[in-house]
C-alpha cells in the first residue's frame, strides 16, 4: 500500500496551471482543492469547478481531495466572527452550508474527471471558546455537537456517493496548537480525530501539526490554554503510538514539515526546512496501511511558490533513494 501523491491550490486558474505544471514534473496523480473566499460565497459550485475542469480534463489524475474554507486569518483572532466557521456552534450552521457545497463541487469535478479512488471532505473541528470556556466539560460538549454535524455532512456526502457511484468520504483533521488568539479545544492530539472513525468519518493528518503539538507538549504550557487542558487529559505524545492508532483511519495525509518551534511561523514548511523526523513517519505510516491513501503537498504560501512542493518531493527522494517508489505512487 502506497502514497498517492498530490498537489494543492484553490480553484484559480493561473494557481491551476502553475500545480498543473508541477504535477507533470514529478508525475504527480493527485490534486487536492483548498476551497477559498469569495469564490465559495460568490459563486455557484458548478461555476468554481469550472476552471479545474478545464485545467485538469486532459490530465489522468487518479485521486482528488477537497478542503472546507477556513476563516479569514483576522477572524482567528476575534471570536465573534470565527465562531461562524465552526462546527461546533450554533452559528456555525454558515460554515456547515458551505461545506455541503463543497461535497456538491467535489461530486461533480469527481464524476467529470472519472476518478475512481475515494475522494476526502476535510474538515476541522475546532471549538473556539472565550477562556471561561476551557474546561473539560465544554471540550465534550463541543464534541457532540461536533459529531452531530459530522454525521449530517456524511448524509449528504452518502447521498451524492449514491448517486454518482463516487466514494466521498467526510475526513477529520488534526489542528495545529496555535489559532490567532482565539483559544480552541478540539483535536490538537491526533488521538482525538479518530474518535469518529467509527462512525464512518475519516482521517486527515497534517504532519505539520502533528509536529507543532508534539513540541508543544515537549517544550510549551500557558500560551494555549486549550492545548493546556488536552495535555493534562492526554499527556502522552509517543509519535510511533499515535500512528499506530491512526493509520487505520486514514484517508489523506499533508505533507510538509516544521519546527523547530511551536508556533505559527514554524509551521507548514517546505519539506526540509523544518526538523520534523520523516525518515521516521513515512515508513512507520507505509508499513502500517491496509489501502492506498492520498499524501498532499501542503506547503504554506505554496501557491505563491508552487515549485516548493516539486521540491519537498525532490527531498523526499533524496531522503528515500530506492525505497522512494515503495512508499509514494
Amino acid at each position: 500500500m502506497k502514497i498517492k501523491r498530490a498537489v494543492k491550490c484553490a480553484a484559480i486558474k493561473k494557481q491551476l496551471e502553475e500545480v498543473l505544471e508541477v504535477a507533470e514534473k514529478a508525475s504527480i496523480k493527485g490534486l487536492e482543492i483548498q476551497e477559498i473566499f469569495p469564490p465559495i460565497e460568490d459563486s455557484s459550485f458548478e461555476k468554481r469547478a469550472k476552471p479545474i475542469m478545464e485545467v485538469f480534463r486532459r490530465y489522468p489524475l487518479d485521486s482528488l481531495a477537497y478542503h472546507f474554507p477556513l476563516p479569514p486569518r483576522p477572524f482567528l483572532d476575534d471570536f465573534s466572527k470565527c465562531k461562524y466557521f465552526d462546527l461546533t456552534l450554533e452559528e456555525g450552521k454558515y460554515i456547515f452550508d458551505l461545506t455541503e457545497d463543497t461535497i456538491k463541487e467535489a461530486s461533480l469535478l469527481g464524476e467529470t474527471l472519472n476518478i475512481k479512488t475515494e475522494i476526502p471532505i476535510i474538515v476541522h473541528l475546532f471549538g473556539v471558546v472565550t477562556p471561561d470556556k476551557i474546561t473539560e466539560e465544554e471540550k465534550e460538549k463541543r464534541l457532540e455537537r461536533g459529531k452531530k454535524r459530522l454525521l449530517e455532512l456524511k448524509e449528504t456526502a452518502d447521498y451524492y456517493s449514491q448517486k454518482t457511484g463516487l466514494k466521498l468520504v467526510i475526513t477529520r483533521e488534526n489542528n495545529p496548537p496555535e489559532h490567532g488568539r482565539v483559544q480552541a479545544l478540539l483535536d490538537f492530539h491526533p488521538k482525538d480525530t479518530i474518535k469518529t472513525y467509527n462512525l464512518g468519518i475519516g482521517t486527515c493528518l497534517d504532519f505539520a501539526h502533528l509536529w507543532l503539538n508534539k513540541l508543544y507538549w515537549e517544550k510549551g504550557k500557558g500560551e494555549f490554554l486549550g492545548v493546556d487542558l488536552n495535555k493534562s487529559l492526554l499527556p502522552n505524545f509517543d509519535l510511533e503510538e499515535i500512528i499506530k492508532d491512526v493509520t487505520p483511519s486514514l484517508e489523506i495525509i499533508h505533507l510538509n514539515d516544521a519546527g523547530p518551534e511551536y508556533r505559527q511561523p514554524f509551521e507548514g514548511l517546505e519539506i526540509g526546512k523544518g526538523n520534523l523526523p520523516h525518515s521516521l513517519v513515512i515508513p512507520s505510516i507505509c508499513s502500517k496501511l491496509k489501502k492506498d491513501i492520498i499524501g498532499t503537498y501542503e506547503i504554506k504560501y505554496g501557491h505563491e511558490d508552487p515549485e516548493s512542493m516539486l521540491r519537498s518531493d525532490q527531498f523526499y527522494r533524496v531522503l528515500f533513494g530506492q525505497k522512494f517508489n515503495e512508499y509514494f505512487q
